[in-house]
């Protein structure tokens, strides 16, 4: 969304996201709204480890095809290559 920041915590499994709020304060800027979440279930790596172990034990389908982890790798690597675009066109922004 414009004017807001996410940010994803994979190791606490926390999701953040800051936007400005309705109300303005004592200048006239709008509030921080700060929405947190934090998903303590399962984690997903482990889910898809075990998952994969008990398909090659029991000679079974996984949860998730090898044509739909290709995508998923596919994803993660655009999405890391337009991380790597944005801090290198906005280097004063990350200290690089």
């Amino acid at each position: 969304q414009p004017h807001s920041f996410l940010a994803v915590d994979y190791g606490k499994k926390e999701i953040t996201v800051i936007k400005p709020g309705k109300e303005l304060d004592a200048n006239s800027m709008p509030q921080e709204e700060i929405i947190s979440s934090c998903y303590l279930h399962q984690d997903a790596l482990e889910m898809e480890l075990a998952d994969f172990v008990k398909n090659v034990r029991n000679r079974t389908q996984p949860m998730v095809s090898g044509r739909e982890g290709r995508l998923a790798l596919a994803v993660a690597q655009e999405i890391m290559a337009k991380i790597k675009e944005h801090v290198a066109a906005h280097p004063q922004l990350f200290n690089v």
